[in-house]
């Protein structure tokens, strides 16, 4: 891998070493996560769950 920060110093291309490639990953896992509308997908998962449990009570009041 070349990095080209001093034009004067000659590099010699290189394979990207273990760390350096789990850090690209997490480093783009990350940036996934960080896109995510986790308040929007929050609230929604709230909804759901509570819209779930209303039904379940229903349910259970009329075969009562």
């Amino acid at each position: 891998m070349l990095r080209g920060l001093d034009k004067d110093v000659r590099e010699l291309p290189t394979v990207p070493t273990d760390i350096e490639v789990w850090t690209a990953k997490l480093d783009k896992i990350a940036s996934a996560l960080a896109a995510l509308p986790l308040d929007e997908l929050a609230r929604s998962t709230i909804a759901t769950v509570d819209e779930a449990r209303r039904i379940l009570k229903s349910r259970r009041s009329r075969a009562r």
